[in-house]
């Protein structure tokens, strides 16, 4: 259950805060990560799909359960790290913009810049807690690690869904050349041109990834999605405003 208590915080930072990330030629450490997520800040933050694909999805975001496959950690890593995230998260839901009584859906919250710049901090802290808490062959791995896992968000696939997953090597390798090459044939485009044609990109590469799954990680997919949808019905009625944005719906009708 925390993975899905989690889902509705991270999804929604994500959407409102470009947090700070690995660069592509950052060396392995908080500050490559904070220039990342400085330079993705002044790129317009994370809007989700491709989109955000311009900023790197940051450690303190990546569920621990898909880090510890990803850096084979150990028992006492595992705890110590999702001992930073929950704090981490309960930090966020003190900071995160909320919904005002009566707004639209889909209507986000206003943005406070002082507000912005103290998530950026606490998820940049977050960050430097959990690296201290890997060693340096870990540490080596982890940028690599998280471009794979920035690529395959952008494809649609939730970071927390990546543990039930379970994606090849192949599989992997695959969703992120789809993805660079989505972004390549958007980069020339103009900001209404580009926004127009993100939809359409979207939706080729729900399906494209769709193609690239096994008929089990569809049915992992979905039965994920579902509990998603039940998690956030069971919110509603519980009333009162929550955290902007949600979970999404993981590739759509894959």
């Amino acid at each position: 259950m925390r993975l899905v208590r989690w889902t509705g915080v991270a999804s929604a930072l994500l959407l409102v805060c470009a947090l700070p990330a690995f660069a592509q030629d950052a060396a392995p450490g908080a500050g490559g990560q904070a220039r990342a997520g400085r330079r993705a800040a002044r790129q317009g933050g994370l809007q989700g799909g491709l989109q955000g694909a311009r900023a790197r999805v940051g450690v303190a975001m990546v569920p621990v359960e898909v880090l510890g496959a990803e850096l084979k950690l150990t028992e006492g890593q595992k705890t110590q790290i999702q001992k930073i995230q929950d704090d981490y998260q309960a930090k966020l839901r003190e900071l995160m913009p909320r919904r005002e009584p009566g707004a639209q859906p889909g209507q986000q919250p206003q943005r406070d810049p002082a507000r912005m710049q103290e998530l950026r901090e606490l998820s940049r802290k977050a960050s430097e807690d959990i690296e201290a808490v890997l060693n340096d062959e870990q540490k080596k791995k982890l940028p690599e690690v998280l471009r794979g896992i920035t690529a395959l968000r952008s494809a649609g696939l939730p970071l927390q869904a990546l543990g039930v997953l379970k994606l090849t090597p192949e599989q992997r390798t695959q969703i992120a050349e789809m993805v660079q090459k989505e972004m390549e044939g958007l980069r020339d485009l103009q900001p209404e041109e580009r926004r127009t044609k993100m939809r359409e990109v979207m939706q080729g590469l729900r399906e494209k990834v769709g193609a690239v799954l096994t008929e089990e990680q569809k049915k992992a997919l979905a039965k994920w999605n579902e509990e998603q949808r039940q998690q956030r019905r069971g919110g509603r009625r519980g009333g009162g405003a929550g955290p902007a944005g949600g979970a999404g719906n993981a590739t759509g009708g894959v």
